[in-house]
């Protein structure tokens, strides 16, 4: 995505029916200027992730992930990229994450992962040593809240193993 030159990832495993789910997390540490998406304000990050097919989380009990259509994520080479139907340029450059054990088997499993991409996830004050980090549920949570944060399970698949 050329208007952000950071973004900050991370992977992980979420327990599902009996079965781990592979997850990404990515946040702005930016916090770019917050512009109207649909009359709620959001930030241009998570604006352009819906605007590119992600889909806006919802506040309930349980969080509800669509399948946003167009959207890939590749593992080549140890680097994941993250692609969307949108965008000339990936949504996620190709970087180096580290992936619990167990993320690869997942996703290969459902040959999808789920994707987040929210403001003020705690993954900057996690980073700048702030703040130790805030469990998956909370980041969601209190994003979700406050009508930042975009959701959508990604086709997923792995070239060069």
């Amino acid at each position: 995505m050329a208007e952000t030159t950071e973004v900050l990832a991370r992977a992980g495993l979420i327990p599902h029916a009996g079965q781990p789910y592979a997850y990404l997390m990515l946040e702005d540490p930016r916090r770019s200027v917050v512009v109207e998406q649909g009359g709620e304000p959001t930030t241009v990050f998570v604006a352009a992730a819906l605007a590119a097919g992600l889909y806006l989380a919802n506040t309930g009990d349980s969080l509800e992930v669509p399948t946003a259509e167009g959207w890939s994520a590749e593992l080549r080479a140890g680097r994941l990229s993250l692609t969307s139907p949108e965008h000339r340029e990936p949504f996620l450059p190709s970087a180096t994450l580290q992936l619990p054990h167990g993320w690869r088997t997942a996703a290969r499993y459902d040959d999808d992962i789920v994707v987040f991409v929210g403001d003020d996830l705690g993954l900057a004050r996690e980073r700048s040593g702030s703040a130790g980090p805030l469990s998956l549920g909370q980041a969601l949570a209190r994003a979700a809240g406050r009508g930042m944060l975009a959701v959508g399970t990604v086709a997923y698949h792995e070239a060069g193993y």
